[in-house]
């Protein structure tokens, strides 16, 4: 059993991004401030060993924004959000909302790799625990 919520979160990451990619790392480089919601949201840095280096898989850095899972069979899934979003305004998406590049979950939480936008992060201050 972890020691923080933090710690579950780092566990449950490393866990989808092994799946996905096997022998990738990941490392969490800072915490940025989210929106209104109670989720987190991390830049993050997926790299694969010189093993993997043939494979397709995740590599680079992305935004995650993991949040607990919210259970009830009549919601719709974040990344299902994500996608409706996209639809209804697609000229407004493509200039606005970034590229969802992977959606992990599991019993507790729900997380959404997100792409980095341009040199957006380039003057973002990392959230002081």
């Amino acid at each position: 059993m972890s020691d923080s919520p933090m710690n579950d979160i780092k566990l449950f990451l490393e866990g989808a991004v092994q799946q996905r990619t096997p022998g990738s790392k990941l490392a969490i480089l800072k915490s940025i401030a989210g929106g209104h919601s109670s989720a987190v949201v991390l830049l993050a840095d997926i790299t694969i060993d010189q093993a993997h280096r043939d494979q397709v898989g995740l590599s680079g850095q992305y935004i995650i924004k993991i949040a607990p899972k919210v259970l009830g069979a009549d919601l719709v899934s974040e990344s299902s959000r994500h996608h409706i979003a996209l639809s209804a305004a697609p000229e407004f998406a493509a200039h606005h909302i970034p590229l969802l590049v992977d959606y992990f979950e599991d019993g507790k939480y729900c997380a959404l790799l997100y792409e980095v936008a341009g040199l957006s992060l380039t003057s973002v201050v990392a959230v002081e625990p």
